[in-house]
């Protein structure tokens, strides 16, 4: 639990350096929502490693050339099933790989849905 901050920090690096590869950015995510998974009252606690870790996500998505909207969706294989049922965007064989293949803004959104799930509420709406 000491190492949790310089751990947290180390990600928010390699998620936010875009010259490394998206696999290995988007493990780097999967490491803080695991980390918030299991420790979410220590995660919380650190008000500013919690507001570094919401700023970068946040910036990932503001600065992404891609759209915001359904990226979250269209990353979740349930979800995908669906849409390839309904005719929607995962129609087309073509399109299985930009199922499975992670995004700066699906990373991100996963990462905060993963946030908002697991910390305690009072340390996400402060009063």
């Amino acid at each position: 639990a000491v190492h949790l901050p310089a751990t947290i920090q180390f990600c928010l690096g390699c998620v936010s350096d875009s010259n490394l590869e998206m696999g290995v950015r988007d493990s780097a995510a999967l490491v803080i929502a695991t980390l918030a998974e299991s420790k979410p009252k220590m995660f919380g606690k650190d008000d500013s490693l919690l507001s570094s870790v919401i700023e970068t996500l946040f910036n990932l998505i503001e600065n992404s050339t891609e759209s915001a909207a359904g990226a979250l969706f269209e990353s979740n294989p349930a979800w995908r099933e669906d849409l390839k049922e309904d005719g929607g965007a995962g129609d087309d064989d073509d399109d299985d790989d930009n199922f499975d293949s992670p995004t700066e803004t699906s990373m991100a959104q996963g990462t905060l849905d993963m946030l908002a799930c697991e910390l305690p509420k009072k340390y996400i709406f402060n009063p």
